[in-house]
């Protein structure tokens, strides 16, 4: 009998979606580990085989538990000839074939365990499914060996899986799940240009290849056109030694190129090569990884508005494309400014200005008067003086 061990939950790339998926998550959450049971107790035995091929596919995680996915969750691995068994109390059990780990389709199965036995519970998993094809030269047709083959996602344009070409420059990449996808062709280091299906140069205009279960899809070909190459020497511009410590950085003309810097790296010698470039016209920069050394551009200009245009033809290598690295100038240090003393003014003296206003006179409103009360000048209200007429 197979040793029982906690469920074990699907990775984010082999889970399974809808109610199988939610109800599985469940029961993993919950995953303890199976206490041996009672001899009375019933149990799940089976086998699991590849439906194409009916060979035993061993290593494989078969997985169950209740319902309700309280109790009782732990998984049993397939032996090499395929075969599990896993002793249970009675009940019902919800078993999970997980072939997705091992490039297979998972399946599920739904049994009734009592006292005795339950025998042939066996799965056919169905095998992912593959693409194939051949790439060659546009001009002349020759085999392209060792090129790089990658499987998109359509969806998201994500690398999910590459390969390179044999001899005969082709190739297999297997174990793709259901799925659209685009398929990417490059040179990887040869003077050809990349591609993608079906003979197209942007992935935007990839047509999109389905792979399905048990599916093998051929005739997936590529015709890779020529491209440019370009050589040159940087050198340091006191001495004549060579400069390897820089980037080589080719820059297109063309504002809708797919790439807006084509980069390559510089070598012991002073040496450098680009391959895989497409036909246009390019400014070439230099750029140290040291600030200490100045940028260039080709041809010997300080500035990318001076510098010169090359314009590269495919199937061609374009040499000559040198440079003379100079040290960064050091700034002359400026001697410091001498301060200049400036006479002072009355007008703007802060002083002057801060001064209060002199005092104002002051005058009476009509119907006062003033008078010194206390020692302050004061104005009071005048009195009229009452006259008496006399008879």
């Amino acid at each position: 009998m197979a040793v029982l061990k906690p469920c074990r939950r699907p990775s984010q790339t082999n889970r399974i979606g809808g109610f199988a998926s939610a109800l599985l998550g469940l029961l993993c959450a919950s995953a303890v580990l199976l206490t041996p049971v009672a001899a009375a107790a019933g149990s799940i035995s089976g086998t699991v085989t590849d439906a194409v091929t009916e060979d035993p596919i061993g290593g494989l995680d078969v997985c169950f538990g209740t319902w309700i996915g309280e109790s009782n969750v732990g998984c049993a691995k397939t032996d090499p000839g395929g075969e599990y068994t896993m002793s249970l109390p009675p009940g019902e059990y919800f078993l999970t074939f997980w072939g997705r780990p091992l490039n297979y389709e998972n399946d599920w199965a739904v049994v009734t365990v009592g006292s005795d036995p339950v025998t042939d519970v066996d799965a056919e998993l169905d095998p992912f499914g593959s693409v194939e094809g051949t790439v060659r030269a546009e001009v002349g047709g020759e085999a392209v060996e060792d090129a790089r083959v990658c499987v998109l996602e359509f969806e998201r344009e994500r690398f999910f899986r590459c390969t390179r070409t044999d001899a005969s420059g082709h190739y297999v990449i297997a174990d793709l799940p259901p799925d659209e996808y685009r398929i990417n062709f490059w040179a990887n280091g040869q003077n050809f240009l990349w591609q993608y299906h079906d003979h197209v140069y942007e992935a935007a205009d990839a047509e999109p290849v389905f792979v399905g279960l048990n599916q093998v899809v051929d005739g997936i070909d590529a015709d890779l056109p020529p491209a440019a190459e370009v050589e040159g020497m940087v050198r340091r511009a006191d001495n004549g030694a060579p400069f390897r410590e820089l980037f080589v950085n080719f820059r297109p003309l063309d504002e809708d190129a797919v790439w807006p810097v084509w980069p390559t790296r510089g070598t012991d010698d002073g040496s450098f090569s680009m391959v895989g470039l497409p036909p246009g016209d390019y400014k070439v920069e230099f750029l140290p990884y040291d600030s200490d050394w100045s940028p260039q551009f080709w041809d010997h200009k300080a500035s990318l508005e001076e510098s010169a245009t090359i314009s590269l033809v495919a199937g061609t290598v374009t040499t000559g494309i040198d440079a003379d690295i100079e040290l960064t100038p050091t700034p002359t240090p400026q001697p410091a400014a001498t301060p200049q003393l400036l006479a002072p003014s009355v007008v703007s003296s802060p002083l002057v200005q801060a001064q209060p206003p002199p005092p104002k006179r002051r005058v009476c409103p009509k119907g006062f008067r003033k008078k010194r009360v206390a020692g302050k000048v004061r104005c009071v209200r005048k009195h009229k003086r009452h006259h008496q007429r006399h008879r």
